[in-house]
């Protein structure tokens, strides 16, 4: 009996393989797809403010007092602003911009710079951190 099983067992193994073997089908002929850009081409311009401590004594000396003296850091203060232009792409206009960059002292200077290269205004936040502040313009313009 195990002589019979064994001889089936070794008879229907080849029969099983060939039975889990994948036909050949022809594969049809690759389409070549177009891609097609947008109307449109997009930019990022991030701003990193540090912010700059100013304390109850400093307020105190300009003749400010309580929330009076956030408003003062702000007008008055010096934060360090680290800006960066960013469109995907590396082009000889992004690089113009950023060495610009170095140069700006606000947000609202590297809009500007922006604005001389075609690009519009499509949307702005601003994120506050622990010890800084980012903004993020986003901006387009037709290619």
């Amino acid at each position: 009996m195990k002589k019979i099983t064994l001889l089936l067992l070794v008879a229907i193994v080849p029969f099983l393989s060939i039975a889990q073997k994948r036909s050949s089908k022809k594969t049809p002929a690759k389409q070549e797809v177009k891609i097609q850009l947008s109307e449109y081409e997009y930019m990022n311009i991030t701003g990193i403010e540090q912010d700059v401590d100013v304390t109850e004594e400093d307020g105190e000396a300009r003749g400010a007092a309580g929330p009076e003296v956030k408003f003062i850091k702000r007008l008055k203060s010096k934060a360090r602003l680290f800006i960066r232009f960013n469109s995907g792409k590396i082009t000889p206009e992004i690089l113009e911009m950023n060495k610009l960059a170095r140069e700006c002292t606000s947000m609202m200077l590297a809009l500007n710079a922006a604005t001389k290269y075609g690009w519009d205004l499509v949307s702005a936040n601003v994120v506050k951190e622990e010890g800084a502040t980012v903004h993020h313009m986003y901006l387009k313009r037709k290619r």
